[in-house]
C-alpha cells in the first residue's frame, strides 16, 4: 500500500481482498478485475488503476476512485477511516498476509475446478452415454466428475492436497467417491497411478454361489409364463417353487418373478407364446406404406357387424346386420357398401357392385380380407373379368389386419361417432377399454323397448344416411372424403360403362331375337324387351344374343352377341290397353305413337335399300337401271340350233297357230330401286312423306 495524500491510497488486489470477509472474496474479485478493465478502455472514472512499480505484474487501485455502493455493499472503511487505520506501513503489515494469501488460492483452485465442471466435461459426455444410453442426467453426472478429476490432477503438483479438496467438496452436482480428507488422498493416489479411464467402477464378479436364482428357476419361470392360460405372478412364483423344491433348489419369492418376466427383452420373446394378439401388436415388425397418390389407385374392401339390433328380413329375428364396405385409400371415401344378414357371396358382391356402378371406374387394385366368399367360383369368375378390365384382386396379408388398417379404422370411429347418433347402439365391444365405450344400460332397454327394434328396411336406410354424413363431413384439418374423392386426378382408374356392369354381376341367358322382340322368362313370368331401332332389329331378327339381366330390376337388359360385342340396351315394352272402356288419354297417344313406330320400319327399309341403289348407279345408271327379265335372258343365252330344231318340230306337229302366238312381255313394276324423277335427298323425301300424312306426329318419341 502507498499513500499518496491525506484523502488517497495505492492498494492491491491482494490488499483489497483483505478487507472483505471469504466469502465474498470471489465476487468481489470478479467485481475488481471488470472494475479495472473498464476503466483502462475509458481512462478515466472509477476504478482507476496504476502498474506496480516494484511488481509489473501488479496493478495498484486508487482507493479513493472505488465507488461509494460498492464500498457499501462490501462494508469498505472510507479513504479518512483506512488512512487512520494503517497511520505507517508497519501497522498496515500487521495484517495478516498468510491468510489473505490462502484465501486467494482456495479461489484460484475453485474458479478452475467450476470451468471444468462446467464447460470442459462436455468431451467426456460420448464415454458415458454408451454406459447410460437412455440417462443423460447420469449421463452428465459422470461427465462433470470426470473432468473435475482431470482439472484435479493438472493442479496436484501445485497447490496441496487439503486446499484441493476444499475445492473439490465446494463443486455441486458430482459423483461423490470420497467424504474425509484420507479418502481423498487415496483417490487422488490411483487417479495420478493409473490415469483416469472412467468414473464409473465397473467392478464386481458374478458370485453363482450366492445367486437364489439359478437356470433352472429361469426355466421354469418362462416355461409358465408362456403358458396360454396366461398365469400370474403369483401362480407362476408358486408353481416355479413347488418344482424347485422338489430337486433342493431354494425358493425365490414374487419380486424376483417380477424382476426377470419384466425386462423388455423376455417380456416381449415371451409374448411370442403368451399372447399372439400382443405379439403381433406390440412386438412384430411391419412394413409402413406410403399414402396412394391418386384416388381409385387402391381400395379396401372389408366386413363388420352394426352395434344396432334390428329384426330380420321376414320379421322372425333380432340380429345385428353385418356391413360391407369398399373404401378408397386416398380420399378415405366409402365407395359402396351392403347390408346383409351374414357375409356371403351376395353381400360382397352388391357392395362391389355399388362402388364400380356409382362412380362408373375401376380401382387399379382391391385388397380384401380372407373370408369363404373368396373360395367360391362366382368369386373366381368375378376376378377374372375384372382383371382383364385393368383392375386387380388381392388378398390382404393372413393375420396381419394393419394390411388394411384404414378401414379398420374406420368402423371403429364409424360405430363410435356415426352408429352412436342411433338409440339402441350397444357400445364398441367386449373388448373396448374406453371409458365411453359402453352405453348405460337402462337407457338401453328404454330405447329397445321404445321402438321395439328397428326393421330391416329401416335399418339399411338409417346406415346409408349416417355413410353418406361420413363421406360429406369434413374433419378439422381434413377436406370431405367425397370432395378429395372428386378433386383427385384418376389416372390409374379405367373407365368402365353399364355394359361392363352388366357381365360383371348380371345374370345371363342366350335367346334368339324375333320381330325385334325379346322374350325373357325369369321364375315363370314373361317379359318383353323391344330393339327400337329398326336398323338393329333388322340386323338381329332370327339371330340368337346373350342377355345380361338382373333379377332385382327387369326394367332394362342388355344385349351382347355371341363373340361379346356389346350391342345395347334394351327397354321393357310397354302392354297397349285394347278396351276403349279403360283408355286414358295418355294410353290413346301411347298406342298411336307405338303403331307408327312399328309402320316406320317400311321407311327404315326403302332408305337402307335405296341407299345401295344410289350407289351401284353412281357406277353405271343406264345399265343399273335397265331391269332384265328371266325369261328373256334365258331366250337370249340358249338361242342355238338344238332351241331352233325344238321350236320347228313343235309348230309343225301341233296344233299352233303361228298367228296367234304373241312375244312375252314381263309385267311393268316400280320397285324401289327403278329410276326415280324424284332427285331429293332420300332423308329429306321420306321424311316430307311421312309429315303429309301424319301431320300431328311429325316425330315419334322413344320412350
Amino acid at each position: 500500500m502507498e499513500r499518496l495524500g491525506y484523502k488517497d491510497i495505492l492498494i492491491s488486489v491482494d490488499e483489497l481482498l483483505c478487507l472483505v470477509p471469504t466469502k465474498n472474496q470471489e465476487k468481489f474479485f470478479n467485481t475488481i478485475k471488470n472494475g479495472m478493465k473498464r476503466c483502462r478502455k475509458l481512462n478515466g472514472g472509477t476504478w482507476i488503476n496504476v502498474e506496480d512499480t516494484n511488481d509489473g505484474r501488479k496493478r495498484l487501485v486508487h482507493y479513493s476512485s472505488i465507488p461509494e455502493n460498492t464500498k457499501e455493499i462490501y462494508k469498505l472503511p472510507n479513504s479518512t477511516t483506512l488512512i487512520q487505520k494503517v497511520k505507517n506501513e508497519k501497522d498496515f503489515d500487521k495484517i495478516d498476509q498468510k491468510q489473505c494469501k490462502i484465501d486467494i488460492e482456495s479461489m484460484q483452485i475453485l474458479s478452475i475446478l467450476k470451468d471444468a465442471a462446467e464447460k470442459q466435461y462436455i468431451k467426456f459426455c460420448p464415454k458415458y452415454l454408451k454406459l447410460f444410453p437412455s440417462e443423460p442426467d447420469k449421463v452428465i453426472i459422470y461427465a462433470r466428475t470426470h473432468a473435475v478429476a482431470s482439472a484435479l490432477l493438472t493442479l496436484r503438483y501445485k497447490h496441496k492436497l487439503r486446499s484441493l479438496q476444499g475445492g473439490y467438496m465446494q463443486i455441486a452436482g458430482l459423483k461423490s467417491y470420497v467424504t474425509n480428507y484420507a479418502e481423498f488422498c487415496k483417490k487422488m493416489s490411483q487417479w495420478a497411478e493409473n490415469g483416469i479411464n472412467l468414473i464409473h467402477k465397473l467392478t464386481g464378479t458374478d458370485q453363482k454361489h450366492l445367486k437364489k436364482v439359478t437356470d433352472f428357476h429361469i426355466g421354469k419361470m418362462e416355461q409358465y409364463y408362456s403358458h396360454p392360460n396366461q398365469y400370474t405372478y403369483s401362480m407362476i412364483t408358486e408353481l416355479t417353487n413347488a418344482d424347485c423344491k422338489a430337486i433342493g433348489l431354494k425358493e425365490i419369492s414374487i419380486e424376483s418373478v417380477k424382476k426377470y418376466l419384466g425386462q423388455p427383452s423376455v417380456k416381449n420373446r415371451l409374448s411370442y407364446y403368451r399372447s399372439k394378439e400382443f405379439f403381433k401388436k406390440n412386438v412384430q415388425p411391419f412394413a409402413r406404406r406410403k399414402e396412394s397418390l391418386f384416388s381409385g389407385d387402391l381400395y379396401y374392401a372389408d366386413g363388420s357387424p352394426l352395434q344396432i339390433f334390428s329384426w330380420n328380413k321376414e320379421h322372425t329375428k333380432k340380429i345385428r346386420l353385418n356391413l360391407f364396405a369398399v373404401m378408397d385409400v386416398k380420399s378415405s371415401k366409402i365407395v359402396g357398401f351392403d347390408l346383409a344378414e351374414s357375409e356371403d357371396r351376395y353381400n360382397w358382391f352388391a357392395a362391389f357392385k355399388m362402388g364400380f356402378d356409382m362412380e362408373m371406374l375401376l380401382p387399379y387394385e382391391v385388397v380384401y380380407d380372407n373370408a369363404s366368399a373368396t373360395k367360391t367360383q362366382e368369386f373366381k369368375t368375378l376376378k377374372e373379368k375384372l382383371l382383364v378390365r385393368g383392375c386387380r384382386f388381392n388378398p390382404a396379408e393372413k393375420g396381419n389386419p394393419q394390411h388394411k388398417a384404414q378401414l379398420e379404422r374406420w368402423f371403429g370411429t364409424f360405430q363410435s361417432t356415426c352408429q352412436r347418433m342411433i338409440d339402441g347402439y350397444i357400445g364398441e365391444g367386449i373388448r373396448s377399454k374406453r371409458t365411453n365405450g359402453r352405453i348405460d344400460a337402462e337407457f338401453w332397454g328404454k330405447a329397445v323397448r321404445k321402438d321395439d327394434c328397428y326393421t330391416w328396411d329401416s335399418m339399411v336406410m338409417i346406415i346409408t344416411q349416417l355413410i353418406s354424413v361420413y363421406n360429406q363431413k369434413a374433419a378439422k384439418n381434413r377436406k370431405a372424403p367425397s370432395k378429395v374423392f372428386a378433386e383427385s386426378e384418376k389416372p390409374n382408374a379405367p373407365i368402365i360403362g353399364k355394359e361392363d356392369i352388366a357381365q360383371l354381376f348380371y345374370h345371363s341367358k342366350k335367346l334368339k331375337i324375333s320381330r325385334s322382340e325379346l322374350k325373357h322368362t325369369v321364375r315363370h313370368v314373361d317379359y318383353y324387351y323391344e330393339v327400337f331401332d329398326h336398323t338393329q332389329g333388322l340386323k338381329l331378327n332370327g339371330k340368337e344374343v346373350i342377355t345380361y339381366y338382373n333379377e332385382g330390376d327387369l326394367s332394362t337388359v342388355h344385349i351382347f352377341s355371341l363373340q361379346n360385342e356389346y350391342l345395347g340396351e334394351l327397354r321393357q315394352k310397354i302392354g297397349l290397353v285394347q278396351g276403349k272402356a279403360n283408355q286414358q288419354p295418355s294410353d290413346v297417344q301411347q298406342i298411336i305413337k307405338t303403331s307408327k313406330h312399328n309402320n316406320s320400319i317400311s321407311t327404315t327399309v326403302r332408305d337402307a335399300t335405296q341407299k345401295i341403289a344410289d350407289k351401284a348407279a353412281a357406277i353405271n345408271q343406264d345399265a343399273f337401271y335397265n331391269i332384265s327379265n328371266p325369261f328373256t335372258v334365258a331366250k337370249e343365252t340358249f338361242n342355238t340350233a338344238e332351241t331352233k330344231l325344238m321350236m320347228d318340230y313343235v309348230s309343225e306337229h301341233s296344233d299352233v297357230n303361228s298367228e296367234r302366238v304373241k312375244p312375252y312381255t314381263p309385267i311393268a313394276y316400280n320397285t324401289p330401286l327403278s329410276k326415280r324423277n324424284d332427285k331429293k335427298p332420300l332423308t329429306e323425301r321420306y321424311s316430307k312423306q311421312f309429315q303429309d300424312k301424319n301431320p300431328d306426329l311429325s316425330v315419334v318419341e322413344q320412350k
